[in-house]
């Protein structure tokens, strides 16, 4: 029979060489724990890499896995709001926003309701902080500064005999004239984005969307040949197909299957990459 007290000693023993590891991981700066980087080495995929907390440094993280758009999409949206990049992850997949009360707890307890403090780090994809929008005037060097428009685009997504459909406008305006693109326009002075993107649907293509989900925020710098426009993108599924009515500067607007519409190569701007990003969300959402 095993002594209670060899196990004790043990446990003690064990737990001392697992603290003296992680102090010289520390002190040392050796890679005792797997996936661990410092903030100077955040890699990047399609959407950045989903990042932890490190309880033992606050200059440290610790990389989880890829990132998904949901999740690059929060982080943009708490990084915007001054909350630096950072929200929760329950241990079910929920997001939850900085400003919720279960968040306090964030990283204090262990089993089914923990919450992870998480962020994804900037990148140069979809999740990318827009820049602050100044007017075209010279500042005191001599500068000229850029003027950058907001805009929002919506991705509406609905099924018809079984096969998935994306809701497009025919554009009648240059540029990309005749182009099929994604319903969307510029946001108004005072208006929030989200109502924005609600706004533009409506008077594009007379359909009314439910929960919009944040796709993310795509601010390229060539990707309007007009100039610096930023857009932030939303997505949402309609339960079935509304019969759309083109309608302010739309010259068309039709559901569209979405195999179609991702390989004619007949999207505006750079809306097959939103589309694609939306979709992704989408299939998140729905997981």
């Amino acid at each position: 029979m095993i002594k209670l007290s060899a196990v004790r000693d043990l446990a003690l023993t064990a737990g001392a060489v697992a603290l003296a590891a992680l102090a010289a991981d520390d002190v040392l700066g050796l890679p005792v724990r797997p996936e661990r980087r410092t903030s100077g080495e955040l890699p990047a995929t399609a959407h950045g890499w989903l990042f932890q907390a490190d309880p033992l440094g606050a200059d440290r993280a610790r990389r989880l896995r890829p990132a998904t758009a949901a999740e690059a999409a929060a982080s943009t949206t708490s990084r915007i709001a001054g909350n630096g990049g950072w929200f929760g992850l329950s241990r079910t997949g929920d997001l939850v926003d900085v400003d919720d009360v279960r968040f306090a707890r964030a990283g204090r307890e262990f089993g089914p309701d923990a919450i992870d403090p998480v962020f994804v780090p900037e990148t140069t994809t979809a999740t990318a902080v827009p820049p602050t929008v100044m007017p075209a005037t010279a500042d005191d060097a001599g500068q000229t500064r850029e003027t950058v428009r907001l805009t929002a685009d919506v991705v509406l997504f609905a099924m018809r005999d079984s096969e998935q459909h994306v809701l497009l406008i025919r554009r009648d305006w240059p540029p990309y004239e005749g182009y099929w693109a994604l319903p969307g326009g510029h946001v108004d002075p005072g208006e929030q984005v989200e109502d924005a993107a609600r706004r533009e649907l409506a008077e594009e293509t007379g359909i009314q969307a439910g929960p919009l989900h944040q796709v993310g925020v795509y601010n390229d710098p060539g990707r309007d040949p007009r100039g610096r426009y930023v857009t932030w993108a939303y997505t949402a599924v309609l339960p079935s197909l509304s019969q759309p009515t083109a309608g302010d500067d739309a010259g068309d607007a039709r559901w569209i299957p979405l195999a179609n519409a991702l390989a004619d190569g007949r999207l505006a701007f750079d809306h097959e990459r939103i589309l694609a990003d939306a979709l992704a969300v989408i299939e998140a959402v729905d997981a």
